[in-house]
């Protein structure tokens, strides 16, 4: 049993060691993704972003509720959208005409609480780490100050003691730092 728990705590402790990758991560692919969804709208082919964007958003949700040591805040949102929800079915079931498009209600519902548990989410991420909002803005800029569209994609070992960003003093155009 001891041995489960010590398990449990450092595989906890891995997860919640990433947390600033995660969201500077997350951060960073949101316009993307934002360009994406555009040209998949004009191109008709909404269906994938869309997933894409639910498994994203499932996958978050999930990640911050393992590395969360507030677990019953999970538990009583999730009690909360479900009571709501179960309370809209029973009203369009009993509505004239019956529940015309279950499907769609519930895209709208997902998209509704998307944002609230996102910020849960995000909540739990900043309390988990001091160093989220800090190594987040500084991953956009590399060492000496240079601009590189392309660094943020390095990942730098914090933890040995790797100081390889920091945000510049200034930036003369899109070249150097001084």
């Amino acid at each position: 049993m001891n041995t489960n728990a010590s398990v449990l705590t450092k595989t906890k402790r891995k997860l919640t060691d990433i947390v600033p990758e995660l969201v500077f991560v997350l951060l960073l692919i949101q316009p993307v993704l934002d360009i994406i969804s555009y040209w998949a709208t004009e191109w008709e082919l909404t269906v994938y972003t869309t997933a894409f964007r639910f498994l994203m958003f499932a996958g978050v949700l999930l990640y911050s509720f393992l590395i969360s040591d507030k677990k019953h805040l999970y538990f009583l949102f999730g009690g909360v959208i479900a009571l709501y929800w179960i309370l809209h079915v029973v009203a369009c079931l009993h509505s004239p005409g019956g529940y015309a498009s279950p499907f769609s209600d519930l895209n709208n519902l997902l998209r509704t609480v998307q944002l609230p548990l996102f910020a849960l989410s995000f909540i739990t991420f900043f309390k988990k780490s001091d160093l989220v909002p800090k190594e987040s803005t500084m991953r956009f800029f590399c060492e000496h100050g240079d601009y590189d569209p392309f660094r943020p994609l390095l990942l730098h070992d914090r933890h040995a003691g790797l100081h390889v960003c920091r945000i510049p003093e200034r930036v003369d155009g899109l070249g150097n730092g001084s």
